[in-house]
């Protein structure tokens, strides 16, 4: 049987922490969610950095789950609520009843899917798993054309598109935390830009 106040999240293949999957962990451990068992699936790798991480945000009320372990396993079958930022594992198959939100990564600026030249092989899972989401999340109609153009996805996906924006940019409309931060680095009388590029 499905737990129905379970949710399993998993970011980067259990790799990380990042991004969207981080916001919606924050939210889910919120007050608001305190009903709610939240799972955290990481590689033994990753641990300490998820730990530290969630430590010094002050995220408490989710348990990690060791990725690949039996309980990963058992949660995977029986959560209702997923959560994934990439993919789940290839021997994941959805179970009726289960609710799955995939809100990939980032705005693809690169080849991905079919469109790679040597990584096509590697479509099935991704492919799998977007059309196994109950619910797409996109930032804007630009990226999810993207998406469903190199994951083939066209006339096949039958979930829901949500073209919202992405969780990890809410920070920029807090104000607050934007005011707080101009104070910290003593900028409140300048101008302040940021630039963020990705690693590449």
């Amino acid at each position: 049987a499905l737990r129905e106040d379970t949710v399993l999240l998993e970011s980067k293949n259990a790799n990380d922490l990042a991004g969207n999957l981080f916001q919606i962990l924050k939210e889910l451990t919120s007050e608001e969610y305190k009903n709610l068992k939240v799972f955290l699936a990481v590689r033994k790798k990753s641990e300490k950095k998820v730990r530290r991480l969630t430590e010094a945000y002050h995220i408490r009320g989710y348990r990690m789950v060791r990725y690949a372990s039996p309980k990963y396993y058992r949660l995977l079958a029986t959560a209702k609520y997923l959560v994934e930022d990439t993919s789940f594992t290839d021997k994941f198959i959805k179970r009726e009843g289960q609710i799955y939100l995939n809100t990939w990564h980032g705005t693809p600026w690169k080849m991905m899917g079919k469109d790679e030249e040597l990584g096509a092989y590697a479509i099935g899972n991704v492919q799998k798993n977007l059309l196994y989401a109950d619910y797409l999340l996109y930032p804007n109609e630009y990226m999810k054309n993207i998406m469903f153009k190199a994951y083939m996805l066209e006339d096949l996906y039958k979930g829901t598109v949500v073209d919202e924006g992405y969780p990890r940019t809410s920070i920029f409309f807090h104000t607050e935390h934007y005011q707080n931060m101009r104070e910290k680095l003593g900028l409140t009388d300048k101008q302040a830009n940021g630039y963020m590029p990705t690693w590449r």
